[in-house]
């Protein structure tokens, strides 16, 4: 299990253009706060990130419609332009806004992406708003 921590730790050796690349779901929603801990580091890339981490050496699959997925390492996986969305910055990464996950959840349609809308959903109504901050 990944807390927020780890997952920044962990990203430290994710070393790329932080404009290429953004966290996604699981991780992303440990990032916002909505979520204490995740298994793995779901990645979404731009072709030329992509094309760097299968020089390098990383493992690669191959999904029907033509999307490569990449092993980075034991925890991060990465997906070749997936789903971008808006993307804000969290703790110096680039992280996909909570309405970016929800969109993305919605399109996935499992059980556990339906669960994960309502705790999003949960923490957004909860969560006070900027001027409430101040």
């Amino acid at each position: 299990m990944l807390d927020r921590n780890d997952i920044i730790e962990r990203m430290s050796a994710f070393d790329y253009d932080r404009q290429r690349f953004w966290v996604s779901t699981g991780a992303a929603m440990v990032l916002h706060g909505v979520r204490e801990f995740t298994h793995d580091i779901d990645i979404g890339c731009e072709h030329d990130v992509a094309e760097a981490l299968i020089r390098s050496g990383c493992r690669t699959s191959r999904f029907p419609d033509g999307g490569v997925k990449i092993q980075f390492d034991d925890v991060i996986e990465v997906y070749e332009n997936w789903s971008r969305g808006e993307v804000v910055m969290i703790d110096s990464l680039p992280v996909l806004s909570l309405r970016s996950i929800i969109d993305i959840k919605r399109t996935l349609g499992r059980e556990k992406d339906f669960r994960d809308i309502e705790l999003i959903e949960r923490y957004m109504n909860s969560a006070p708003s900027p001027d409430e901050k101040n």
